[in-house]
């Protein structure tokens, strides 16, 4: 009789866990759950071998406020920020590297023509080595109409963006490498379309 009751009480765990499986539920242990905003989703995928997709619906986003610099954006957790020793600012996660860099505007200068000189001097400087992927074109970033292109550098695709601000301009320089299956692309361009500008 133990035995008869013992083996319906194993089918009826064994169909609860037919069932649940069919209408799309999963059985997680819970060391293993993770919550969609937990701040170690990333580590975690990433210690279970998973690729480095990051879609910024599942997170909360941090703002990151450089008074200094005169610019805030935006950025999930996972991502590294440091001053590198030229001051600029360097922000990473895996192969997305993006770094903002603060130079002088002078008066006489255009936003168009210091893209133009950096574009003529990268040509003079690196010959073949360097092509125009895409020609400076007009972008509105952070409230303001900055410029842009992207080109290919010693192998590497390095896309720029050039924001003029009062006094001075910003020059951001996404080097953000996309192994496959991974989204780190959209996740650099989704950072870099968060800038805000500050007061300067």
């Amino acid at each position: 009789m133990i035995k008869l009751v013992t083996l319906l009480a194993l089918t009826a765990v064994v169909y609860a866990v037919i069932a649940a499986s069919k209408d799309g539920l999963s059985i997680v242990p819970n060391s293993e759950k993770i919550s969609p905003n937990s701040e170690n989703q990333a580590s975690a995928l990433e210690e279970a071998g998973a690729t480095a997709t990051i879609s910024s619906a599942n997170f909360t986003w941090e703002t990151y406020t450089d008074e200094e610099g005169g610019f805030s954006f935006k950025y999930p957790p996972g991502v590294q920020i440091k001053t590198l020793s030229d001051d600029s600012l360097e922000v990473s996660r895996l192969s997305m590297i993006i770094t903002f860099h603060r130079h002088p505007l002078l008066s006489q200068d255009l936003i168009n023509t210091v893209a133009e000189q950096d574009i003529n001097s990268k040509v003079e400087k690196l010959g073949d080595r360097f092509r125009l992927l895409r020609a400076l074109s007009p972008i509105a970033l952070g409230q303001r109409t900055g410029l842009t292109y992207s080109s290919e550098e010693l192998g590497r695709m390095i896309t720029y963006f050039y924001v003029p601000q009062t006094s001075h301009y910003l020059l951001i320089i996404n080097e953000t490498e996309d192994p496959q299956g991974a989204d780190l692309i959209s996740l650099s361009d989704h950072l870099i379309f968060s800038l805000e500008l500050l007061a300067d």
